[in-house]
């Protein structure tokens, strides 16, 4: 069983982290812009007394608001940078055999005569990885 230090590796390599912050920039937009609105019963929208260009800038200052203060989207974008800030200085094996068996989904028998390395090296320089990496992920 893949704990939560697994999973989001797996969803750095996989590219699967990016999309879950795009997602969520995208959910707090649609639910901010298009909310509903209480319906007027045939009767016509009344001038609110507000350009079109203010009232784009107050919609927009407001899903930047609310993307700033979503916990959610701050947490992915925090994983994200730390992930960002260790992976390239990681050993180059550890990343190859992870992109290997997330990416292509090898087995790790495979991953391992792919690499010409034994299978429980790959796996201690993963947990070495995981061990570097852990004391900056805040869950």
């Amino acid at each position: 069983m893949a704990d939560k230090l697994d999973r989001l590796i797996k969803d750095y390599v996989t590219g699967n982290l990016d999309k879950q912050i795009q997602s969520r920039i995208n959910t707090i937009t649609f639910k901010i812009k298009y909310k509903s609105k209480p319906d007027n019963l045939g009767i016509r929208t009344a001038y609110k007394g507000g350009s079109e260009q203010e009232s784009k800038l107050l919609l927009q200052e407001q899903i930047d608001k609310e993307i700033a203060e979503d916990t959610l989207l701050n947490e992915l974008k925090q994983h994200k940078s730390a992930l960002d800030m260790w992976w390239p200085s990681e050993d180059e094996l550890a990343k190859k055999a992870l992109s290997m068996y997330h990416k292509n989904r090898w087995t790790w028998n495979g991953v391992a005569s792919e690499i010409c390395a034994d299978r429980s090296t790959i796996f201690r320089r993963i947990d070495e990885l995981k061990e570097r990496i852990n004391p900056y992920i805040v869950w």
